[in-house]
């Protein structure tokens, strides 16, 4: 039991209308073309996090302690010994009426109304073969992701006449201000997120002939994701309070555009992404192969490093691809927004080479030097920049250990096979 997400004992209701039809088809119009298409629908996996850390959640308490104003208080936020197991019990919100009683606070609880997440997946296109070595491909290809889960705090509650939340950090915060004043932050996992890809996917390949192949991909895509309204279980609108009555959520109310848009907006990611690659059969039983890889890299949406709202969590001061949260601290103390996707990510490029020489020892026994050289160019390229716009190192690249991000490195090897 943990009133008010589990008000009591007794099972779960179970999901069980995850009913996943799937179609595709192939049209020959010649012996040369054909054009194909698809649809689906994919349930996804949910991980066992979430019941882990309710299980956890039930088990203990996690006061939120805030400031008293003490020059102490960061060391000695009891002002005096932790409390035990026991005595915390008796000091929550909820039995005590004590101005100094504990509010605990929960991450990642499983909300009653979890389901399981799912996406429609859709893809049409064309084939064609080009004389007898070559084909090229298009395809249109949809995904749209529902019921992805995402973890807001529900105790948070909103002004109806302004559109902006109640604080709820900081010095002189109103418990009375939250939709269930005798708890602190209450970050539940909830099924409604949404998010949409769309796709042009296209290739040519020219198969190995005359001791040489080519394959090349161009695809172009956008990232659509949905600014979703901060509802708790079972309600239509967000939560308000107005006065002195307590919170509901049965009053329509416009948020503030950094908080919630209802509705959806173009995401950074990448939008073109360009690859090449050949093999060379040379003489005396040499080979050469190289890739070459471009992509625009995306773009993110910067933070004003400062939590105007006064809501916590996490400004996001690091971003990377496909940064997620496009609303972390978008207001400025001024009251003006940041723009979504105005931090322009350089693009990415690479070269990578192999050479390669066979040895045949005796029969079917041999033995392949291998000599490899990433990032022929020694380009720059970056993945994290520091998008903090209060941090002095605004706009400056991060390390990315990752090899597509790597400079220029060799590599030596061998290969026997028999």
């Amino acid at each position: 039991m943990f009133p008010p997400i589990l008000p009591g004992p007794g099972p779960r209701p179970n999901d069980l209308n995850n009913f996943a039809p799937r179609l595709g088809f192939a049209y020959s119009t010649t012996d040369r073309t054909v054009i194909r298409g698809g649809f689906g629908k994919y349930y996804a996996e949910v991980t066992g996090q979430p019941a882990v850390f309710t299980l956890r959640n039930v088990q203990q308490i996690n006061p939120l302690i805030t400031t008293d104003g003490r020059a102490d208080f960061a060391s000695n936020p009891f002002n005096g010994p932790a409390p035990t197991y026991d005595q915390a019990a008796k000091l929550l919100c909820a039995v005590s009426t004590a101005a100094n009683c504990l509010r605990p606070s929960v991450s990642n609880f499983v909300a009653p109304d979890l389901v399981q997440p799912f996406s429609y997946q859709a893809s049409i296109g064309v084939a064609r073969q080009l004389g007898t070595l070559m084909s090229f491909e298009a395809d249109y290809v949809f995904q749209g992701n529902r019921d992805t889960l995402r973890t807001p705090n529900i105790n948070t509650a909103y002004n109806p006449a302004t559109g902006a939340n109640y604080r709820f950090t900081g010095s002189g915060v109103d418990p009375n201000r939250r939709v269930y004043p005798y708890l602190g932050s209450l970050q539940v996992a909830r099924s409604d997120g949404k998010d949409s890809n769309h796709a042009l996917q296209t290739s040519f390949t020219r198969r190995m002939s005359n001791r040489w192949q080519v394959s090349a991909t161009y695809t172009l895509q956008k990232q659509y994701n949905f600014d979703s309204l901060p509802l708790n279980p079972e309600c239509k609108y967000p939560m308000t309070i107005t006065g002195t009555e307590p919170a509901r959520c049965d009053v329509p109310i416009t948020l503030a555009p950094d908080i919630a848009e209802n509705d959806w907006y173009l995401a950074g990611d990448q939008r073109q992404r360009i690859t090449f690659n050949g093999i060379w059969q040379l003489p005396y039983d040499f080979q050469l192969s190289g890739l070459w890889l471009f992509g625009d890299n995306g773009k993110n949406t910067p933070s004003t490093g400062v939590d105007v709202r006064q809501l916590g969590g996490n400004g996001s001061s690091v971003g990377g691809a496909g940064q997620s949260n496009a609303n972390a601290w978008r207001l400025r103390a001024d009251g003006t927004l940041i723009a979504r996707n105005t931090f322009d990510r350089t693009a990415i490029s690479r070269v990578d080479l192999r050479v390669q020489r066979r040895f045949r020892v005796i029969g079917k026994t041999a033995v392949d030097g291998i000599f490899e050289m990433y990032n022929v160019f020694n380009r720059s390229n970056f993945n994290l920049w520091v998008t903090d716009q209060s941090n002095a190192k605004y706009g400056q690249q991060q390390q990315d250990t990752n090899l597509a991000y790597a400079p220029r490195m060799l590599q030596l090897g061998f290969r026997a096979t028999f």
